[in-house]
């Protein structure tokens, strides 16, 4: 697929998530109030606009992978979700996460029907990877258990095993001494 043809893509889609996931009451209202010619733009009018992610195409070329967030006022009421619309946009999006806290760093597995992504789940202190089998559906598995975290997970070319970015302390040998020294830094005092 050439690049023109994954700009065009990209605005299809993203026009796609828009209006489908806009709330009919706010598109009514914007409507009337386009008819009039009068459309305040209000700070909370821009807060509370749903926001689509960077679009995640699959190796493929079937699927594309976004995030909408929902904002609110206090972040710990913000919602952030990744979705999922077929690429010739057959179908109306479709909601794939339901966290309370956003995910992050989606990959598509190099045959397409599994995806990763970075997460800070409810359990979780950190970020850890999860892995979502898209073709079968189901819940996202996580698959890191460090205590610093993991981030930015990337396939391997056979899809058979993911590298990720985590943080490793000066001197921490293993798991547990980067354990201590993460429990030590938690608890000191500035």
């Amino acid at each position: 697929m050439s690049a023109r043809n994954y700009h065009t893509l990209f605005l299809q889609l993203f026009i796609i998530a828009i209006v489908s996931l806009a709330p009919s009451s706010l598109t009514l209202r914007i409507s009337a109030q386009t008819a009039t010619g009068k459309a305040p733009l209000t700070h909370e009018t821009m807060w509370m606009m749903k926001r689509v992610g960077a679009p995640i195409p699959s190796h493929d070329g079937k699927w594309v992978v976004f995030s909408l967030i929902d904002p609110a006022y206090d972040e710990k009421d913000q919602v952030s979700d990744l979705w999922i619309v077929p690429a010739d946009a057959s179908a109306s999006p479709r909601r794939l996460t339901f966290s309370k806290s956003g995910e992050s760093g989606a990959t598509w597995s190099p045959d397409s029907q599994r995806l990763a992504f970075s997460a800070k789940r409810e359990g979780d202190d950190v970020s850890q990877i999860y892995v979502m089998d898209v073709a079968a559906g189901g819940e996202a598995v996580r698959v890191t258990s460090l205590s610093t975290g993991a981030r930015t997970p990337v396939w391997k070319p056979d899809g058979r095993a993911l590298l990720f970015t985590s943080t490793v302390y000066h001197g921490a040998s293993d798991e547990e001494a980067n354990k201590k020294i993460a429990a030590e830094r938690k608890a000191q005092k500035y």
